[in-house]
């Protein structure tokens, strides 16, 4: 089984119209696929059962500040963007997921003993995040 450090995670994002851009200086993010159901279980069931509904996908990117770096500038609060993320690296044959994000939120935080860093949170439109191979 493959483990992967990481450091060789990466991330584009893409304007309405534009070319991919690779969002620079991540800290880290994360992502989370989500399919809603609910339940359909009857009277006489053991056991509870469910129906899909609705599926989403949640996502966090922390970046450290760079107002220079088109790709984060991309994320603007109430717009939608098309992201990939690459959690392995963007070599061949590494999986990507693909997808349409709204922006919901984004978050600065200064402190006096670290660098400044942005926080963007961001919600699936659409048809989510689909798995593929680079």
């Amino acid at each position: 089984m493959a483990t992967y450090a990481g450091k060789g995670g990466a991330m584009t994002s893409q304007a309405s119209g534009g070319s991919a851009t690779s969002v620079l200086e991540i800290r880290d993010y994360s992502f989370t696929i989500t399919q809603n159901s609910v339940p359909d279980t009857v009277l006489g069931d053991d056991f509870e059962s469910h129906k899909a509904t609705t599926g989403t996908f949640t996502a966090t990117v922390n970046c450290i500040y760079d107002d220079s770096d088109a790709g984060q500038e991309i994320f603007v609060p109430g717009t939608d963007v098309g992201v990939v993320f690459f959690p392995a690296g963007n070599s061949s044959g590494k999986e990507k997921f693909t997808g349409t994000a709204y922006i919901q939120e984004e978050s600065t935080n200064v402190s006096v003993d670290g660098l400044v860093e942005r926080t963007f949170t961001l919600a699936g439109q659409g048809t989510g995040l689909t798995k593929a191979t680079v």
